[in-house]
């Protein structure tokens, strides 16, 4: 017999909207019978350049042409609403006694990639706070689902939450670069076991940290170029595993830079094209067992990927789609995204190798992005693809 938990989480299974993927919100039904939060649905309809009148559903891809007033006409699901209604008030409780450990936590949902590939956006966003995007280049995830993301030509970083929503911004004007909290041409980002942002500065050759809510905490590394250990020339991606090891690309060094916490532990890598070496490398990324270490090595058209123990060699992965390798993310789900600047496409691979499939920049003639600079998967399963001016979410 199914307990009152299990039937709380089918129950909060069934109230998720496919868009934003939490309760819904005041929600509307579409004639196809699918049903979204009313904001949502706005937010869709204003991403997406077609007839104001038409409105295409995010799930079936049905066609409604949209009555006098908008969305706001649509049908209020009130069945929908008043089950959202009664779980957010209800307070059920499991009769298991509680000395019974909790269950582990339910693994990501299955995601079809494939059919990801085909997919037009959920969502575009080209500015913030009313101003355009620069260059979005680096993306990071910190608590409760807060999205961060580096403006590599505006030398910002520009937190939204989970919804991509702005929140607020951080970075000095440019004729203040000796302060600490300036950046110039921030490139990569990573977030900590607390929440914490590490951002590689590029031009000011350094790695900073901040908290989530955007305060300088401080920087390894110093303001000129340098092939020092624990100093760098143009860092330009990184990561942080979950013991706060973290891994640095040092781009013009063409090294990999490790430390524990902001301490120097070793460094692997250098200049060539033979298996194991390096050419301008732009971005790092952790398996989930955290033994291997995926490197975009851009020059070279591939990804190399190296015992996180000393930095061996282990193997590499080289395909027709892979040019001029750019941002690496590697899933909890087990799959790889490798953003192809040369194919203005994200190639997803398994961690063996193997290609599953290619999402392209441009889908039947429409472009959806443009040179990805990074893309990562977020905890509802959606893909956020930084464009060249925009930021993309499938």
């Amino acid at each position: 017999m199914a307990t009152k938990g299990n039937l709380r989480t089918r129950l909060e299974e069934e109230i998720t909207c496919a868009i934003c993927c939490d309760k819904y919100k005041d929600p509307r039904m579409l004639p196809c019978q699918h049903a979204f939060c009313k904001q949502c649905l706005e937010d869709y309809q204003e991403s997406r350049e077609q007839q104001r009148d038409i409105l295409v559903c995010p799930v079936c891809k049905k066609s409604t042409k949209l009555p006098s007033q908008g969305i706001s006409d649509l049908p209020t699901d009130f069945k929908l609403k008043s089950i959202v209604d009664v779980m957010q008030n209800a307070e059920l409780s499991d009769p298991v006694p509680s000395k019974i450990s909790e269950p582990a936590p339910l693994p990501r949902p299955f995601i079809d990639y494939i059919a990801k590939a085909r997919a037009r956006p959920l969502l575009t966003v080209t500015s913030y706070n009313g101003e355009p995007f620069g260059r979005p280049y680096g993306i990071a995830f910190g608590t409760n689902g807060a999205i961060v993301i580096s403006d590599w030509k505006m030398n910002k970083l520009i937190f939204f939450d989970k919804h991509m929503k702005f929140k607020s911004v951080t970075g000095a004007a440019s004729s203040w670069l000796s302060r600490n909290d300036c950046l110039n041409r921030p490139s990569g980002l990573a977030s900590d076991q607390d929440g914490n942002i590490y951002v590689a500065d590029r031009d000011n050759h350094c790695v900073k940290k901040y908290s989530i809510l955007g305060k300088f905490i401080s920087k390894i590394g110093t303001s000129k170029p340098s092939s020092k250990n624990g100093e760098f020339n143009e860092p330009r991606g990184l990561v942080v595993s979950s013991k706060n090891i973290l891994y640095v690309v040092d781009g013009l060094n063409h090294r990999i830079q490790v430390f524990n916490g902001d301490k120097f532990q070793f460094s692997f890598g250098s200049l060539g094209s033979e298996q194991g070496r390096l050419n301008l490398p732009r971005a790092v990324a952790l398996n989930s067992a955290e033994d291997q270490l995926f490197v975009a090595d851009n020059k070279n058209s591939r990804v190399q990927i190296f015992s996180t123990l000393q930095g061996a060699f282990l193997r590499e992965i080289v395909h027709d789609k892979l040019r001029y390798p750019q941002g690496i993310s590697f899933n909890g789900d087990g799959h790889l995204f490798v953003c192809s600047s040369g194919t203005n496409s994200v190639v997803v691979f398994r961690e063996d190798g193997t290609m599953v499939t290619t999402i392209e920049g441009n889908l039947d003639g429409e472009e959806r992005f443009n040179t990805p600079a990074e893309a990562k998967l977020n905890n509802n399963g959606q893909i956020i693809i930084l464009s060249k001016s925009s930021v993309v979410v499938l």
